[in-house]
């Protein structure tokens, strides 16, 4: 076979295939755009190099934070996105956080490959960050327990680490007891990512 034609037929092959998105601008870019509807390729592209674009919502979406491996955008005045590139057992995953402000945090937290293959889904359970204070009776901490009917969690990605601060908010209960709430709810619990569950 003629070398000038296998030249051509590995050019075209290698034109073809797609290339390994390694920062995380490339990843924002190449994303599904079922993720973020109303930011298509072409909107997410625009936002990394003016900062600020019309979402298909007739909203604002703005890029607050870009570095290689982190970025954070608000996607709208509601909704807030954190990704993050995260080495787990040898591979690296994007953590991407959804923050929803209802006026009361409530973060959900997805471990995706570098394709956008989902990896996992990580639910945060309030349950897992409430604690007794030692000078509390367990009857007391139990009271409180049973007067909290709901609570969200909050994640917030630390973009020079690889650890995620998480708070409880308590919506919908008087200001009072939310106050009597804060002996029990954790804020600024510090996870690593990786073992984020």
């Amino acid at each position: 076979m003629n070398k000038r034609i296998v030249i051509s037929a590995l050019l075209a092959i290698l034109t073809i295939l797609p290339l390994s998105a390694t920062t995380i601008k490339e990843l924002w870019i190449a994303a599904p755009d079922s993720l973020f509807p109303y930011l298509d390729k072409a909107k997410r592209l625009e936002l990394v190099d003016v900062k600020e674009t019309k979402n298909k919502l007739d909203g604002i979406s703005k890029l607050d934070t870009l570095t290689s491996s982190f970025m954070q955008v608000s996607l709208n005045k509601l909704t807030k996105v954190q990704m993050k590139l995260v080495p787990v057992d040898g591979d690296t995953l994007i953590c991407m956080v959804k923050t929803y402000m209802l006026p009361e945090s409530d973060s959900e937290v997805v471990f995706y490959d570098t394709n956008w293959r989902l990896k996992r889904r990580v639910a945060l359970d309030w349950r897992n960050y409430v604690a007794k204070a030692d000078t509390m009776s367990n009857e007391t901490f139990k009271r409180k327990l049973e007067s909290l009917k709901l609570a969200f969690v909050k994640a917030t990605i630390n973009a020079d680490n690889n650890l995620m601060d998480l708070e409880v908010e308590a919506p919908l209960q008087p200001k009072e007891e939310k106050t009597d709430l804060s002996a029990i709810l954790q804020i600024n619990v510090k996870v690593e990512l990786e073992s984020v569950k």
